[in-house]
């Protein structure tokens, strides 16, 4: 089965993320995982409101957000 990229970085960002928070991080930097998992920040960004919209993930803006 193919899966479009999209779909691919939004799979990839939710298990870091989910490791993350197993870890005792609630709060990750878009910045950082894109870093992590090799995904181009702007596109990212477009998936994680997606994916914040969809009601998956939450969010926090500013300095310390996540």
């Amino acid at each position: 089965m193919r899966l479009s990229k999209r779909c691919e970085y939004a799979l990839r960002a939710l298990i870091d993320l989910g490791i993350a928070r197993e870890a005792g991080r609630s709060l990750i930097p878009a910045a950082e995982l894109a870093a992590h998992e090799r995904i181009p920040l702007r596109f990212l960004e477009q998936i994680l409101l997606q994916l914040r919209n969809a009601g998956y993930v939450e969010s926090r803006r500013g300095k310390h957000g996540g």
